[in-house]
């Protein structure tokens, strides 16, 4: 029955109820009020229910209400009893979408949580983590797309190694997993043994050609038990309609197998029995605009709220985790217990760039060599750089580097349209004729990125190179049919950023990788660098033919990093890293938060100092005052400046404590002190990544 007839049927009811009574006497209903959201900045706001829709509204549904001169649609949040001060006027006007609630009690729940966790309105969290499809009215797609059908060699995952998991979705109870897979068809072939014993899953990748790899297999595999038309997909490049019809699918109950992104953890599912996050370790997880959650985090905080069964799974999984794994907090499947995959493992060798042999600076002859062999017989081959652009230019005569004049940043040259830009802030200026310094014309070329790197190759070895990164790659479509082309092995020279690899699924096969500067990723100014480069390795070595090679060129052999890696003992390098953070108080033993000032020096140096004098210090330096008080020990970090990537002055503060609520309570002191200047922007980043 729809929500007008049970409105109707209600009304008819009460209306004949006041027929038969003596005149003057009239059925009152107690006035019932209700909180709710909207997408907006805003907090929850109480309305007025109106005596027609008493009966049938339940925290959950979608209704619309006045706002701002205006009908909006927003969420029920819940029934209260706290009315706001003075006459309260707006009232709900009617319900919008299918009868019944759309969102579970559970997630509900999550909105004012990740509200207070990472600091932010509900209303902001609302816009930025359920499907806008849900708010919005848009034309559906009723016709479901025929994917294409994959099928992969998936190995067996043995039925022992699963028991603790199908123990806890049989019980229906939170219990966290991390399984440490040896590879991606392995964390694969999870999902296809969990999704066999059970119903109502999320499945979470970091990329939208991952979720529509996955979707594909699990429709083309043919797996036991699971009807195909319970799937389905959600991200971000499928059309408005095409969502729309999905998200109304899942909140009717017709999907209960939802693949996808960010959206995805979102769905509208009524129950979740299973949350699944593949490649947790990704930084892809981490939201880099808007509220900063990290997806992995608020997916176990649902999986606990709905009293389900949640699985993190990688190959390099995060030291985090790991270190919850160690500890117990959550249930631990390590690689030792499940099947190899492969017999042979390519072949991955150390380049020391000191004192081999070189074809030019950036390349060493033995990388050459390899690549043009591989080449001649038809086999695709990858160079990976870390920089876009050409070079940077740099005086001969007085040895100084054309930098940015907005945040001195190195400028790199793009030699295609001959320009500089800054690829911080984005600034773009004409190639000086002379220095800025000494007014020498002795300008040169220095290091290399994609543009240098693709130019001496294509040059030294005859053959036609792609080039992958931000300048080459502008639109979606530019991706696909890029990796289009190297499943059907018409591109067999590549040369990409990290960009390329993010977009690389399981598909896509190479004879040989060549990391061309893996120093600058380990030396990036970062407590997480090595743990990210491991990661970034081994996401690489899964793409790399059972019997071809990586070549990692590198000043710094003796790397520790390098070392675990080459052996493949992740385990030892997690203890080594476990064993240094714990030295300097990183994560996972105390929690981090940046807050970021933009557009003030001054004011940030005001927080500085409001926060130290406000927490009590005990005379330390300026720069790092471990303040007791706003309810824990809190160490004040800063402040450091810096540019942001539009060009804007900014100011960082970073605040470190073991105490997640001295953490939090400094943060919102933080914001509801200075956060209402309207000339800075304050931003804050709980766990930045």
């Amino acid at each position: 029955m729809s929500t007008h007839a049970i409105v109707a049927l209600f009304s008819t009811k009460i209306d004949s109820a006041q027929r038969l009574l003596t005149p003057g006497f009239v059925i009152k209903f107690p006035m019932l009020f209700y909180d709710i959201i909207f997408p907006l900045a805003l907090g929850p706001l109480t309305y007025r229910c109106p005596p027609e829709l008493a009966a049938v509204i339940e925290p959950g549904m979608i209704v619309a209400a006045p706002l701002r001169n205006r009908v909006t649609h927003g969420i029920v949040l819940r029934k209260t009893e706290t009315l706001p001060e003075g006459q309260l006027r707006n009232r709900i006007k009617e319900l919008i979408g299918p009868t019944g609630t759309v969102l579970s009690r559970a997630l509900l729940r999550l909105i004012p949580w990740m509200s207070e966790y990472y600091i932010a309105s509900e209303g902001m969290t609302l816009k930025q983590t359920l499907p806008p499809e849900l708010f919005e009215s848009t034309r559906m797609i009723k016709q479901r797309k025929t994917p294409e059908h994959i099928e992969l060699d998936l190995p067996e995952v043995p039925v022992s190694v699963l028991a603790p998991i199908t123990e806890s979705l049989t019980e229906k109870k939170f219990r966290p997993f991390l399984i440490h897979a040896r590879s991606v068809l392995q964390e694969y072939a999870v999902v296809r043994a969990i999704i066999e014993k059970t119903q109502n899953i999320i499945i979470l990748v970091p990329e939208i050609s991952q979720a529509d790899l996955l979707y594909q297999m699990i429709i083309g595999q043919k797996i036991h038990g699971v009807d195909t038309e319970r799937v389905c997909v959600l991200h971000s490049a499928l059309s408005k309609g095409r969502r729309s019809a999905y998200v109304e699918g899942i909140a009717a109950g017709i999907y209960d197998i939802v693949i996808g992104t960010r959206h995805a953890l979102f769905a509208p599912l009524k129950k979740v029995s299973c949350i699944m996050v593949l490649h947790e370790h990704s930084s892809f997880y981490k939201m880099e605009e808007g509220i900063r959650y990290h997806m992995r985090d608020v997916a176990v905080k649902r999986a606990y709220l709905e009293k389900s069964v949640v699985i993190l799974s990688s190959i390099t999984p995060s030291i985090d985790s790991y270190y919850n794994a160690q500890t117990g907090k959550y249930g631990f499947i390590r690689p030792d217990s499940l099947q190899h995959v492969a017999k042979t493992q390519p072949k991955i060798s150390i380049v020391d760039m000191r004192y081999c042999k070189k074809t030019t600076p950036a390349l060493s002859k033995t990388a050459i060599n390899i690549a043009g062999s591989r080449l001649k017989i038809g086999k695709n081959v990858i160079f990976i750089v870390n920089r876009k652009g050409y070079a940077t230019l740099i005086c001969r005569e007085c040895e100084n580097t054309v930098a940015c004049p907005d945040c001195g940043i190195a400028m790199v040259m793009h030699k295609g349209d001959m320009m500089l830009r800054c690829h911080y802030c984005g600034r773009s200026m004409e190639i000086p004729l002379q220095c800025g310094r000494c007014r020498s014309i002795a300008l040169e070329p220095v290091g290399f990125g994609t543009e240098r790197v693709q130019e001496e190759i294509e040059k030294i070895l005859g053959a036609r190179a792609v080039r992958f990164d931000k300048d080459a790659v502008k639109k979606r479509s530019d991706i696909t049919t890029i990796l289009k082309n190297i499943l059907a092995s018409a591109s067999n020279l590549l040369i990409g950023t990290r960009l390329l690899t993010t977009h690389l699924t399981i598909l896509h096969r190479f004879s040989l990788a060549v990391i061309l500067n893996i120093d600058a990723s380990t030396n990036f100014p970062d407590f997480r660098a090595s743990e990210k480069a491991f990661a970034e390795l081994s996401s690489i070595l899964e793409h790399i033919d059972p019997d071809g090679d990586m070549l990692i060129q590198t000043r710094a052999p003796g790397n520790p990093m390098l070392r675990y890696f080459k052996t493949g003992n992740y385990h030892s390098f997690v203890q080594e890293e476990l064993a240094v953070r714990k030295t300097l108080s990183y994560p996972p033993f105390a929690r981090l938060i940046e807050i970021t000032v933009t557009g003030g020096t001054e004011l940030a140096d005001k927080i500085v100092i409001g926060l130290h004098k406000a927490a009590h210090p005990i005379g330390k330096p300026a720069n790092e005052v471990r303040a007791v008080g706003m309810r824990g020990h809190v160490e004040v970090l800063g402040p450091v400046a810096s540019q942001s990537r539009h060009g804007l002055r900014q100011v960082s503060i970073f605040l470190k404590s073991a105490d997640r609520k001295a953490l939090n309570h400094a943060a919102c002191f933080v914001m509801d002190t200075y956060g209402k200047k309207d000339d800075t922007c304050i931003r804050i980043d709980v766990d930045p990544a």
